[in-house]
């Protein structure tokens, strides 16, 4: 699957605005607020860069601190769920950052999965059995951003270049990527496809500027640890895509798209999260999370957040015209602000141990 261009900042919003009127997209990119400087940083320990660090973090706090009252409001109204059989920690040591095949006794029960259908109403939360986050399924707040998306979407122009893929083949979908990563490169750069796409590829992101900063709010409002890491360090000369995550990727489906192949995002960091926007006038196509054994409707205007590099996942075909955008940070992103800032992450995972059979099935 496959991230988020402005960094963080600015005035919190919590209520729907009445006005639906979307603005008109500007030129050029809006400045960001956040206060780091966008130039090149030789002293990782500097006096000077440990100040605007703590700056930076004052102001994630702030903005977690802010995000409260949302995260208390999806709690009170979501229906909550807990797998007893497996957690965020134990797929977390499980991680390997290759593809592999599953148990052929995990294919065949997908017959019986749980499916959880879309309700506006009623947000769904799946938690592991240690309390980890595993997925979260909402309904954008307002429903113009998705449309807009989808015409968005719609009115991008063909892929005129077939990128090589790597890995597994996930679909017959045409699909982009748009923002900034830094897969074998010591520093960050733009996506070559951002780059072909040119002034179109900078329009479209700057006008779901709206998609971002809900997508953004509920990460920071459900998982702010991870918010609080993809948001601390700048890049240098560089913006975000995607508010809080670094680039996305956009799924044109098309009509009756097929179904997508089982796979994991597995550049993407174990400790993070990505989150999906699906939009369109469709019926079915269903996302199978096979390491959970369920199965989540998701339909025009929700998304969805849950760690893709470490649930294998796919979707059922749809019937009518399906779009998506899904926004993510690559691991190689962390890797570059460790030996750029010197970050350091708490992470812990349960130590690696022989997990039985029956426990992997």
């Amino acid at each position: 699957m496959n991230v988020f261009i402005g960094l963080i900042g600015g005035e919190e919003r919590f209520h729907q605005n009445k006005d639906t009127t979307l603005p008109r997209t500007p030129t050029t990119l809006p400045h960001t607020t956040i206060t780091l400087s966008q130039t090149q940083f030789t002293m990782p320990h500097s006096i000077q860069k440990r100040k605007q660090i703590r700056h930076q973090m004052k102001h994630l706090n702030d903005r977690v601190k802010q995000l409260k009252p949302f995260k208390t409001k999806i709690l009170a109204t979501a229906n909550i769920i807990k797998l007893s059989q497996i957690s965020l920690g134990d797929l977390r040591a499980r991680f390997k950052p290759t593809h592999y095949t599953l148990h052929p006794a995990i294919l065949r029960r997908e017959q019986n999965f749980t499916r959880y259908e879309s309700d506006p109403l009623q947000p769904l939360v799946i938690y592991g059995s240690d309390g980890g986050l595993l997925a979260c399924r909402i309904r954008l707040r307002n429903p113009v951003i998705a449309a807009h998306l989808f015409e968005s979407i719609q009115s991008l122009p063909p892929v005129s270049k077939k990128h090589r893929q790597r890995g597994i083949n996930r679909s017959e979908y045409e699909a982009r990527h748009y923002g900034v990563w830094c897969p074998y490169s010591k520093k960050p750069f733009v996506t070559s496809e951002q780059k072909l796409d040119g002034v179109e590829a900078i329009e479209f992101l700057k006008a779901q500027q709206d998609l971002w900063k809900e997508m953004t709010d509920l990460l920071g409002a459900l998982a702010p640890g991870v918010f609080k890491d993809f948001c601390r360090y700048p890049i240098p000369g560089l913006q975000r895509a995607c508010d809080a995550w670094a680039a996305c990727v956009i799924n044109r489906g098309g009509n009756d798209p097929w179904s997508t192949n089982i796979h994991r995002d597995v550049k993407e960091s174990r400790f993070g999260y990505s989150c999906v926007a699906s939009c369109g006038d469709y019926t079915r196509g269903d996302l199978i999370l096979w390491d959970l054994g369920i199965k989540v409707e998701l339909l025009h205007g929700d998304l969805f957040l849950f760690p893709d590099s470490l649930i294998h996942h796919s979707n059922e075909a749809a019937q009518g015209v399906r779009n998506s955008v899904v926004a993510f940070t690559q691991e190689n992103m962390y890797d570059f602000w460790s030996r750029e800032f010197g970050m350091e992450l708490k992470r812990k995972t349960k130590k690696n141990k022989k997990i039985s059979k029956s426990k992997k099935l």
